[in-house]
């Protein structure tokens, strides 16, 4: 019992008993870990656990705010203007002359949204063998595209899907109704802000947009209408 070995032990556990005296004096409201061999262990409190989340959240808000502020400035400055003409016939067998009108802004390199205007004026009979009504339209829709590149950003698609509302002139007679379409419009670049837009495929698909809507005339329980041979600039601004 009195080997180096067992007078080391009993100083040991002399000191452990008088830190523990000690720490009891001075935390007396603070749990004690038995194996820490006298010395006091001290948890964080939950208050200042749940200050540095706080603090650490707001950090990294503060930091994804700034990357997506960057790259929205890269990706959303893009602002068009498009300008349309050509021509329009409906299942009514009216032939007529378009103007289209689109403000676009782009929110990533690849989508795009706007809102459209289109008014067409009617012109004449398309076909001379069918029953026809002279019809004027217009269109007010919302617009999604998804763009296509065909050489990087020099030549691309526009490939859209809208919803809005038109309006049918029949002489005397006005109808207005829901009215849906589908779009795609060939650009080329000409500069830094200007394209060229045309139809998918110019003459060989001539149509760039359809719109189907629920005004019904006479046998016709629906309208469609169809850009043909549509041309134009769409502007950086």
């Amino acid at each position: 019992m009195n080997s180096p070995r067992a007078k080391k032990y009993r100083r040991v556990k002399i000191i452990g008993n008088a830190n523990n005296a000690i720490y009891k004096s001075r935390y007396p409201s603070l749990p004690r870990n038995s194996s820490s061999m006298g010395f006091p262990t001290r948890s964080i409190p939950e208050s200042r656990l749940i200050g540095i989340a706080v603090c650490l959240f707001i950090l990294l808000g503060l930091f994804t705010s700034r990357i997506s502020a960057q790259d929205s400035t890269a990706t959303t400055e893009n602002h068009f203007i498009a300008i349309q003409t050509g021509f329009s016939i409906d299942n009514n067998n009216s032939f007529g002359v378009r103007l289209y009108l689109e403000f676009q802004k782009e929110w990533t390199p690849r989508w795009s949204y706007g809102v459209s205007f289109e008014g067409t004026a009617h012109f004449g009979e398309f076909a001379t063998d069918t029953r026809s009504m002279p019809t004027s339209l217009n269109h007010l829709l919302f617009n999604v595209y998804y763009r296509v590149n065909l050489n990087k950003d020099k030549i691309y698609w526009d490939c859209g899907l809208g919803l809005g509302g038109s309006r049918a002139f029949w002489s005397v007679n006005n109808k207005f109704g829901l009215t849906s379409s589908a779009s795609i419009t060939l650009n080329i670049r000409l500069g830094p802000n200007v394209l060229l837009q045309a139809s998918p495929l110019v003459i060989l698909a001539p149509v760039n947009r359809a719109y189907a809507s629920k005004i019904s005339m006479n046998e016709n329980s629906r309208l469609w209408a169809f850009a043909i041979l549509p041309f134009g600039v769409k502007i950086r601004v």
